[in-house]
């Protein structure tokens, strides 16, 4: 874990000085696979990229302070700030790219608290295969004493994460909604959510902004739940009528599509979608061990919510993580397929107020 703080910049620096190493060594197989994967030049393709796009002013509007940590990043790993700035759009060249079914592969679940255990969320974050060994938390902690766990890799302001008044997100590209080349970045997304205080400021936030992406945000604090299925024109909840709500990579209620969408009971993410729903149906005190069952099962051989790697050119569980959302809220996290490594807990050292 990496512990990062004081002003966007700092923490930025911080976080860009501590993992100089990783990020020299993982900026070059990100750029080869850019290279391969849009048939150019690395840095060709980041600069036009940036020249199609305008995503500066959204996020100087939502998140300026991200903006200032993107470029103490820069400074201290050595790179560009426009390098920087593209590998934080991970979300956004998938979609405007050849390469949107390469993201098609997340897995999250949601259990609302009860009397028998505290809130829980929790996901496999699956990504290309290039980026395995890379998995990383940042302590991340800004000026207003909020303070959040954050999976990443080096280089990344993040993934999901939880923070010390309970407040966590996953995410699931859904690469059918449609986008746009103006709104917030989804990692700018995440980060924002995660300076909130409570849920209902997190799911204000996540309704208020214009996405760049399609993007479902699973949110919770101790207090409530919520699960919004985001696209460039319309953030749809998704009505949680029991204690479960489940997620992979097909939209549920949301109809701002991108392209025509015909859903298919057979593909990836509605078999994973199956699986999730069959594992988890019912309350019980052993919710943590079940929960952590499902992200580690292969109920299907073809499509199944626990993707070992199997190669540098292919998808796979790039980490495992739960968040109980307790009063003294925790993270566990498995650093690559949950069926392979054991969950590592990260607490937070103060009590919620």
């Amino acid at each position: 874990m990496v512990s990062v703080q004081g002003t966007p910049f700092e923490r930025g620096l911080a976080h860009g000085r501590a993992l100089r190493a990783e990020i020299q060594r993982a900026v070059p197989i990100w750029k080869a696979d850019l290279a391969r994967t849009y048939k150019m030049d690395a840095d060709m393709f980041i600069h036009r990229f940036l020249a199609r796009t305008d995503y500066l002013t959204a996020i100087r509007k939502w998140t300026p302070g991200l903006l200032e940590e993107v470029r103490g990043i820069a400074e201290g790993s050595g790179f560009s700030f426009e390098t920087m700035l593209v590998y934080q759009l991970i979300d956004e060249y998938w979609v405007n790219g050849a390469v949107a079914a390469s993201a098609e592969h997340c897995s999250a679940v949601g259990v609302r608290a009860s009397g028998k255990h505290p809130g829980i969320i929790a996901q496999n974050m699956d990504l290309e295969g290039f980026r395995d060994g890379f998995e990383t938390v940042l302590d991340v902690r800004n000026l207003s004493g909020v303070e959040a766990f954050v999976l990443t890799e080096p280089g990344l302001i993040g993934l999901d994460g939880i923070n010390n008044r309970t407040v966590a997100v996953v995410v699931n590209t859904l690469a059918q909604l449609a986008h746009r080349t103006d709104g917030l970045p989804v990692a700018f997304v995440i980060r924002g959510i995660l300076e909130q205080g409570s849920y209902r400021e997190a799911a204000r936030f996540v309704q208020a902004v214009k996405h760049a992406s399609g993007q479902n945000y699973l949110i919770g604090d101790q207090a409530g739940m919520g699960d919004f299925e985001a696209s460039s024109g319309k953030v749809a909840a998704i009505p949680i009528q029991d204690a479960f709500v489940y997620h992979t990579n097909h939209p549920l209620v949301n109809d701002d599509l991108a392209a025509r969408y015909q859903a298919d009971e057979k593909d990836d993410s509605h078999v994973r979608y199956a699986a999730l729903r069959n594992r988890l149906q019912t309350d019980s005190e052993d919710m943590m061990g079940r929960i952590e069952a499902a992200l580690r099962s292969h109920d299907s051989e073809s499509h199944p919510v626990c993707v070992r790697f199997q190669g540098k050119d292919h998808g796979c569980t790039f980490a495992s993580v739960v968040m109980v959302l307790s009063k003294q809220p925790y993270l566990l996290v498995a650093p690559g397929s949950p069926d392979l490594y054991e969950y590592r807990k990260f607490d937070f050292l103060k009590q919620v107020p």
